[in-house]
Parts: C-alpha cells; sequence; structure tokens
C-alpha cells in the first residue's frame, strides 16, 4: 500500500512537509521563522523556501493544476463507494462504473506524480556510482509516462536498479532541493557541506540525472529553469525527457530551447483551469465543497497570472541572502499559503501568510480546511498500482492529523488520541459558531446516503 508520506514532499533536511494539493506546509520548530526561545537557524529561511517551492508549483503551474484536478476527480469517485458515514467501502462494494471511474482518477494521479521513493536503490550511497538510462515513453490512455531506469551500486560492489517514472514529484524536488541550496550558499555554507547527509534520491539524482541525460555541464540555475518549464507541461516527466533531448541533440543555448518549450504547451494552461472550473457545476451554489473549490481555482488563476509576469518567480529567492521579512514579503507578491509551524513543547501555530487573495475570512478558510482534509483522506487509500483500500484497512497505520497541534478544536476537546492516529475517526457535535473539526467535516462530506452503514462502526 503506498505509505501516506509517499503523497508528502519533505525538504532535504526533514526540516518541513508540503502535501501535494492540500495547500499547507508544516515546519519543524527547529526552522521556526520568529523562534521564541532560541536564535534563527542560518537556513530556516532556506527551509520554508524549499516548501513553499513545492506549493508554487502546485498552485501555479499546468502540472500542478493537473494533478489538483485528478485529485478533484478521485474525490467524486471515492464518494461513490463511500458509506452515510464518509467511510470508503472498497472498490468491490462498487458498481462496475464507479470502479473504472476510480481507477482511471488513481492510475492518472499516479501516473502524473511519478515515482516518490527509490527503495531498492536507496542503500547505494555513493552518487558517482550512480547511472541514468534516458527516458523511455510509454503512452497508455492518452497518458505518456517518461521512465528511466536508475543504477547504482551498493557498498559491496553489487549492482541494483529502479524504474524510475518521472513526474511531479521527481521535478518538483528537485528544483526545490536546487533553491533551498543556492540560499544555503548564499548565506553562508560552506561549499563543501551542502550536500552532506543528503539523499542522493530525489535531491541529488535529480541534477545527475538530467545532466546525464542532456549532455551538458548544468548550472543550478540552468537546473532551477529546466524543472520549471517542465512544470508547465500536464505531463512534467515527459516534458523533462523532451527538452533533455533537444539539449542533447542540438547546440542551441538553454534559454533558447526552453523558450521554444514553454511556447508549445501555452494552450495546455487554459485547458487545465477550464477542467478544474467544471468541477463545480454540479455543486450546490455556496456549500463548504463549491466555496471551497472555488478558492482553489482563485489561486490557480492567480498563479497563471503570476507566471505570465515572470515565468519563474522562483528566482527571487536566491538573488540574495533573505532574512525572514524579506522572504515574506516576497510571499507577499506571490500566492497564500497555510503554514504549520512547529513550537517549543510539541505546540504549532497555524496561520496563512501571502496576498491575501484567499482565506480571507474565517468561514472561508474553514471550508478550506475541510477541502483539504478531504484530499489528505482520499489519498490515503490509494495503493501504487491505482487500486485502492478500504477505510477500514487504514486502522493498521497510525496516521497524523495534517492540522494536529494547531486546530483549536483539537485544543476544545484535550487532545483527543484519533488526531494523533486516524483522524477520520474524529468527529464532534458542535453549536452555530463553535470550531469544528475540519477533518470529521472533510470525511463526512464524502457520505454517500445510499450505502447505509448500519452495522459500521460510527465515528
Amino acid at each position: 500500500m503506498t505509505l501516506p508520506s509517499e503523497f508528502d514532499s519533505s525538504s532535504s533536511a526533514a526540516a518541513g512537509i508540503y502535501r501535494q494539493n492540500a495547500l499547507y506546509i508544516r515546519m519543524s520548530s527547529f526552522f521556526d521563522l520568529e523562534p521564541q526561545e532560541n536564535s534563527l537557524l542560518p537556513v530556516a529561511v532556506a527551509m520554508h523556501a524549499h516548501e513553499y517551492v513545492h506549493f508554487l508549483h502546485n498552485a501555479s503551474t499546468t502540472a500542478g493544476h493537473a494533478y489538483l484536478h485528478s485529485n478533484l476527480m478521485l474525490l467524486r469517485a471515492m464518494a461513490g463507494g463511500c458509506n452515510d458515514q464518509g467511510f470508503f467501502l472498497g472498490p468491490d462494494e462498487m458498481s462496475e462504473e464507479g470502479r473504472i471511474f476510480l481507477r482511471y482518477a488513481a492510475t492518472l494521479m499516479n501516473a502524473q506524480l511519478g515515482t516518490t521513493s527509490a527503495k531498492n536503490i536507496s542503500d547505494c550511497k555513493e552518487v558517482s556510482l550512480w547511472k541514468y538510462d534516458f527516458p523511455r515513453i510509454s503512452t497508455s490512455e492518452n497518458t505518456s509516462i517518461a521512465i528511466s531506469t536508475f543504477r547504482a551500486q551498493d557498498g559491496i560492489g553489487t549492482s541494483k536498479s529502479q524504474d524510475i517514472a518521472i513526474g511531479l514529484s521527481f521535478v518538483t524536488e528537485g528544483v526545490a532541493y536546487e533553491i533551498d541550496r543556492e540560499m544555503r550558499r548564499l548565506s553562508g555554507v560552506q561549499a563543501e557541506d551542502l550536500d552532506a547527509q543528503v539523499p542522493i534520491f530525489p535531491y541529488l539524482a535529480y541534477r545527475e540525472a538530467v545532466r546525464s541525460w542532456s549532455g551538458r555541464i548544468l548550472l543550478a540555475h540552468d537546473l532551477i529553469a529546466i524543472g520549471i518549464t517542465a512544470l508547465a507541461h500536464m505531463l512534467p516527466g515527459f516534458w523533462l525527457a523532451t527538452i533533455c533531448d533537444a539539449l542533447r541533440t542540438t547546440s542551441e543555448p538553454v534559454s533558447s530551447i526552453l523558450e521554444k518549450a514553454r511556447a508549445s504547451c501555452r494552450d495546455d494552461s487554459e485547458r487545465v483551469l477550464a477542467a478544474l472550473r467544471e468541477q463545480r457545476n454540479d455543486l450546490s451554489n455556496g456549500d463548504a465543497t463549491w466555496t471551497a473549490i472555488g478558492e482553489y481555482i482563485k489561486m490557480a488563476e492567480a498563479g497563471v497570472q503570476l507566471r505570465q509576469k515572470h515565468w519563474a518567480p522562483e528566482f527571487l529567492f536566491i538573488s540574495k541572502p533573505l532574512t525572514p521579512e524579506e522572504f515574506k514579503g516576497l510571499i507577499g507578491t506571490m500566492l497564500d499559503c497555510l503554514v504549520i509551524q512547529g513550537k517549543p513543547n510539541e505546540e504549532f501555530d497555524m496561520y496563512w501568510i501571502g496576498p491575501g487573495l484567499i482565506a480571507a475570512d474565517e468561514k472561508t478558510a474553514s471550508y478550506l480546511g475541510t477541502l483539504q482534509a478531504a484530499l489528505h483522506f482520499s489519498q490515503l487509500h490509494l495503493k501504487v498500482d491505482g487500486s485502492a483500500v478500504s477505510t477500514a484497512t487504514l486502522i493498521s497505520k497510525s496516521t497524523l492529523c495534517p492540522f494536529s497541534g494547531g486546530c483549536q478544536a483539537e485544543r476544545n476537546d484535550q487532545y483527543p488520541t484519533a488526531c494523533k492516529s486516524s483522524p477520520w475517526m474524529r468527529f464532534n457535535p458542535s453549536n452555530p459558531g463553535e470550531q469544528v473539526c475540519w477533518y470529521a467535516a472533510g470525511v463526512k462530506g464524502l457520505r454517500n446516503p445510499a450505502n447505509s452503514s448500519s452495522g459500521t462502526r460510527s465515528i
């Protein structure tokens, strides 16, 4: 089964986590931009930037928008197999048509996201002994997947390999790492320490693979630009392979090839935005899901406008060393993101940062939290082969609520165990105006009254 963590994008120093499409960043207390007791760590801004770059890719690129659209399709597909509590009963309890729709959405999501870990070669610690076959393109159901075989040797010289599907995960991880690496270099980290203790996959592997596939000596600026351009396509792995092929077979400057690549897929952006807007068509005007998806669309549209003004706003993070105030000021010109910031004594602050385009009031923010939770919950059920498991099987692995520690409803209820182990089991009755559990509301949003839960345990 796909581990929940495999949907998370983590910084190279495990400073924080960003979950694709959930629009939140969860940061360790060690990398607090406003520490209460200790002094600010020199690399804290770089770690925050790493996670924010993941968010920016999700919220402003064609690849990110296409993946969000697939996630929204998954919510619809899963709702058809949920009971009247919002629990997913499993594919066997669905109609044939429902199973086909579910498998299509899940398979498309996995293809877009690509491989998220390289467990077969994780014990191969010498990056110079890694090799990267040029990606081969596999096309199925109008989806072109780029697959590369990564080959390496372990500490005793045994050759190992793994097929890696190149997708959104690999590209955004590579770009985010190159940005946080440059920011750490600008802050004074010595060159020999920049890559110390950093996992080869995906961080160092992105750099080395793109250099290998392109046949060129590429610096950080090039690697960042190539990755951002790949994300301008609905299938970033396919587009990354296409860009690298052009780089290795022509003598054109990198900038010229990338400009042509971006121009070739400009129409993709509007097509994906149109598909996102359609996700609201059959929803009740004004309800929580309709409102939350509207906020996501508002952000996506703002993201497109942001990149029309500056196709690579990420470069603003590496123009000079940044103070926390300067970093926050830059985000204020970009897009809003929810930050769940760890504090001492296992406490958390939860706040929105950005220009204030979305989540303008507490009610709208709560609707967004509900949709974020539903996206998180639905992803927990997916397996790497595109199939899905029932909610009943999730209890075998402890899962932390993404908002745990920063949630007022959790505090009000004196920190229930479910918040740190099985948030889909959370439910607390509330009176009008009281704080509600976003996760419970997200699960309830998937309720299907046609499938009675009689005889099942209620949350």
